[in-house]
C-alpha cells in the first residue's frame, strides 16, 4: 500500500500467529524501515528505532502496540524519509 513491491532480502521478517490483525512484521535495521501485514494489506513505516521493534515483538497485543506506538508516529507519507529499495 502506497509503495508497491519491495525486495524483502534486507529485512528480518517474521509471521505473527497470535494476532488476527498484525500478521507479518518485516524490519530493515539498517534503514529503520518496517513493512507490516495488517489484515492482508502491507503498510510501511519509516525511521522506526530498533527499541520500538523489540518492544513490538515482545508485546502481548501486537495490534494494541501498533495502534498506540507505531501507526501515526512513524507514518512515511507524512514526515519521514522513505528509503529506496529495488
Amino acid at each position: 500500500k502506497f509503495r508497491g513491491e519491495v525486495d524483502l532480502d534486507p529485512f528480518e521478517c517474521e509471521w505473527v500467529s497470535q494476532s488476527p490483525v498484525v500478521r507479518r512484521l518485516c524490519y530493515d535495521p539498517v534503514e529503520n524501515y518496517v513493512i507490516v501485514n495488517l489484515s492482508g494489506t502491507y503498510h510501511h513505516y519509516c525511521e522506526v528505532p530498533p527499541v520500538v521493534i523489540t518492544a513490538w515483538r515482545q508485546a502481548d497485543s501486537k495490534e494494541d502496540f501498533y495502534t498506540e506506538r507505531v501507526n501515526m508516529q512513524f507514518e512515511c507519507r507524512v514526515v519521514y524519509r522513505v528509503p529506496p529499495y529495488k
